[in-house]
């Protein structure tokens, strides 16, 4: 993550320093572990996954690993527009044995979302608004070829969704499964420059998540540039663009910002803007 306008649901969200950032820079990345963790917090309902994609969406790009021997990481985040909002903690730890950014782990993902939309299911037009509370779990397995990194991973979710004063007759309600295998994957370019890819699909929800960032390193853990994200599913279709920043605090918390304008097919663009944190422990 893993935003706006109207639509039918819940794809939401919805991703170190020294010597270890250099070798785990893919896991560095809070919004990359936001929109990767956090990222399959865009399984929710479709309308609220056209409003937050990335998330997300969502939400591992930095580097879950800021020391050689890390044994867990936690993040945190939360990202908003006019339409709604949602916020999200999760863990990454690794099996033992194993290294956090090489080798097994597992992932866990609480959130919460709320959004409001118009009905007229009823005659005349009505504000709706809908609130979700999930929690998702699964495990991953990332690979290191050098300075590029490739990460796999699944998660088996439970959503419940709310409506008020009403039930929309499209809108998805009630207690939800979802499945979620992604794909996570990190590349340095020419000099400074980066690039890295989440992509996710939701079984439960039918929507699938893809969301491309390029990056400049301007300093030793500091990471700026551009994202874009497409959201897509059975009924609604969105595309965001915007900006990241992200910088370190200390050796073991970095912060993720992120702004930029969301583009729902049937509506007109919105600003959204978000915050995340990841603490390697």
């Amino acid at each position: 993550m893993l935003m706006i306008c109207r639509a039918k649901a819940l794809h939401f969200m919805a991703t170190y320093a020294g010597e270890t950032l250099k070798k785990n820079a893919f896991y560095g990345d809070p919004a990359l572990l936001r929109d990767a963790g956090a990222g399959h917090i865009k399984s929710l309902p479709q309308r609220l996954i056209k409003h937050f994609p990335g998330i997300s969406p969502m939400v591992v790009s930095i580097a879950l690993c800021m020391t050689a021997r890390a044994e867990s990481v936690v993040f945190s985040g939360a990202e908003g527009s006019a339409k709604g909002g949602y916020g999200y903690i999760g863990t990454v730890i690794p099996m033992a044995g194993e290294e956090l950014g090489r080798g097994w782990y597992y992932k866990t993902v609480a959130s919460m979302v709320h959004y409001h939309f118009e009905s007229s299911d009823r005659g005349a037009t009505e504000e709706v608004s809908g609130r979700s509370l999930g929690i998702e779990g699964g495990v991953g397995h990332a690979w290191q070829f050098g300075p590029r990194r490739l990460d796999l991973s699944a998660t088996l979710g439970y959503r419940r969704i709310r409506l008020s004063p009403f039930e929309p007759r499209d809108e998805k309600t009630g207690d939800i499964i979802t499945f979620t295998p992604q794909v996570m994957a990190y590349t340095p370019l020419a000099g400074a420059w980066d690039a890295d890819l989440i992509a996710n699909y939701s079984f439960g929800l039918g929507s699938s998540f893809v969301r491309l960032r390029g990056g400049f390193k301007p300093a030793e853990g500091w990471r700026a540039g551009v994202e874009t994200k497409r959201l897509r599913g059975e009924t609604y279709e969105t595309h965001t663009g915007g900006v990241f920043l992200s910088v370190p605090l200390n050796k073991r918390v970095t912060l993720d910002m992120t702004a930029g304008r969301e583009k729902p097919r049937d509506d007109p663009s919105v600003s959204y803007g978000g915050v995340a944190f990841v603490v390697v422990f």
